[in-house]
């Protein structure tokens, strides 16, 4: 008998970085120099379906802060997380544990490689999605993202299947904004990498 599943996430992702598209950190398994030898980074999630021990987590949105010095693989990050303020105190709490690595699962793996972690605040998050061409998150005064995908042959998004990132089917853009101050972060990285792509958590 398999061992019961405590928590998952299934819904939308996306991401914005500082390096230039598309961003080396994808098919090196964050082994590669970041283009200007730092990574400042924002994951964003929009939670369709998710449960936590029987907590509901549906329709929620959470979004993380990322800082790294040099190499993503290297133990170096500083993260500042944001969850819903919509969120009850029992999802509040779920989330929390889930997305700082407590629970196991993809947010574990960040966990080991963050040295420094800001904690997290309960905000109002919007999160927008246009099919598979736009993605849009603000956090008002705080956090404000619009990517848009990279098109290929027939105007269609461009896709990268089997990687070893959050979403394993991946498809880069290229931010038409991206500006964050908040925590001890202060950047504006427009015109640079991002990527979008559905995804699944479990622990």
């Amino acid at each position: 008998m398999g061992q019961e599943r405590r928590w998952f996430l299934e819904g939308d992702y996306f991401e914005h970085c500082s390096c230039e598209s598309f961003c080396p950190c994808l098919l090196s398994g964050f082994k590669a120099e970041p283009s200007y030898g730092h990574c400042q980074s924002m994951l964003a999630f929009h939670i369709q379906e998710g449960e936590c021990s029987g907590v509901k987590l549906d329709d929620l949105n959470v979004a993380m802060l990322v800082f790294t010095p040099g190499r993503m693989a290297d133990v170096s990050w500083t993260t500042g997380l944001y969850i819903e303020e919509r969120a009850n105190e029992e999802q509040l709490d779920s989330l929390f544990r889930i997305f700082s690595g407590e629970m196991g699962g993809a947010p574990e793996f960040m966990k080991s490689l963050t040295t420094k972690f800001l904690g997290a605040k309960r905000v109002p998050i919007q999160y927008e999605l246009k099919g598979d061409k736009t993605r849009e998150l603000k956090i008002p005064n705080l956090v404000d993202v619009r990517l848009e995908s990279i098109r290929g042959h027939r105007g269609r998004t461009v896709w990268f299947d089997n990687v070893a990132h959050v979403a394993q089917k991946i498809a880069p853009g290229i931010t038409v904004k991206a500006t964050v101050k908040d925590y001890e972060f202060d950047w504006e990285n427009s015109g640079k990498n991002g990527f979008l792509g559905p995804f699944q958590w479990k622990g």
